[in-house]
């Protein structure tokens, strides 16, 4: 009978959406850019009571972005995600390293 009660517990997980990107690719692509500033970092960190506060590659990727406002993306980025397990809360950070540049429209 206990085990009844705790088999839903032990079968319980969850999924979130980790990034929403309009174009991300593995190898280099011909466009044209510029570097405006490599090496930066951006970073988003959330606490929660339970599952479901994570931050998203979005989240951290805008950080980024805002620290060069005249940048449009990242290149040669890498994201590291971070938990921290505490009795009642947990702090999950994302955080993102890459160049960002200018993507020219011509």
């Amino acid at each position: 009978m206990r085990f009844a009660l705790l088999l839903p517990l032990l079968l319980a997980g969850c999924s979130y959406q980790v990034a929403g990107l309009t174009l991300a690719s593995n190898r280099s692509l011909p466009l044209r850019f510029e570097v405006l500033q490599p090496g930066v970092t951006g970073e988003r960190c959330k606490v929660e009571w339970t599952a479901g506060l994570r931050p998203t590659v979005d989240e951290a990727m805008a950080d980024a972005l805002q620290k060069v406002p005249e940048a449009n993306a990242i290149a040669n980025l890498r994201a590291e995600n971070t938990s921290y397990y505490m009795v009642l809360l947990n702090r999950n950070c994302l955080s993102i390293i890459g160049d960002v540049v200018k993507i020219s429209g011509e």
